[in-house]
């Protein structure tokens, strides 16, 4: 598949599995696009519960569109988490998130082009991947529920990014929300 000149292979070989490109989309802010992101199940999806939940490999790619400091990027991760999950679950996940921000903390800051990949294992925990080089994992049951949330959960990080994931799902608008990617144009630089 091309999106927005980008290539995106049709399958991944992820934990041993072999995934299905499962829909892609892009991730804008203020009319810009931030990263493109591709989602990999075994088989094709338009349930979110479901590719969320079932006990699978799954990979999202996130290849970015234009230079990111790396702090944003954990803050908006971070962030998709808070929004979609109750207090005793961010209580419970604050080991993960720690090991996220450690494991992404050497890279100052992606360039366009550059590929981040997260890796959901059957048991819930999360390899990271930058540039196809091991970046880190995260470990615990409850991190990659937690982390497919920011983008297919009840406040994703954008309406038809989320549909577009789902294999062109048509889930309700939530209503545009306000990231930490949307102070890239208010006058800081990353």
């Amino acid at each position: 598949m091309v999106l927005d000149g980008t290539t995106l292979p049709e399958q991944q070989q992820v934990h041993g599995q072999e995934l299905q490109l499962n829909g892609a989309g892009a991730r804008s802010a203020m009319g810009s696009k931030i990263y493109l992101a591709a989602l990999y199940l075994p088989s094709k999806s338009q349930d979110a519960d479901s590719a969320i939940n079932t006990a699978s490999s799954k990979r999202m790619l996130l290849q970015f569109k234009r230079n990111v400091r790396a702090t944003m990027v954990v803050a908006t991760l971070r962030e998709g988490i808070r929004l979609n999950a109750s207090d005793a679950e961010l209580s419970v996940l604050q080991p993960a998130l720690q090991q996220m921000e450690s494991a992404l903390s050497d890279i100052y800051e992606t360039r366009s082009g550059d590929r981040l990949a997260l890796d959901f294992a059957k048991d819930g925990s999360v390899a990271l991947f930058y540039n196809d080089a091991p970046a880190g994992n995260l470990s615990g049951p409850s991190i990659g529920p937690a982390m497919l949330k920011i983008w297919l959960g009840k406040k994703p990080a954008n309406d038809e990014l989320k549909n577009a994931l789902l294999a062109g799902a048509s889930y309700a608008k939530t209503g545009a929300r306000q990231s930490a990617f949307d102070s890239i144009f208010d006058g800081y630089s990353p």
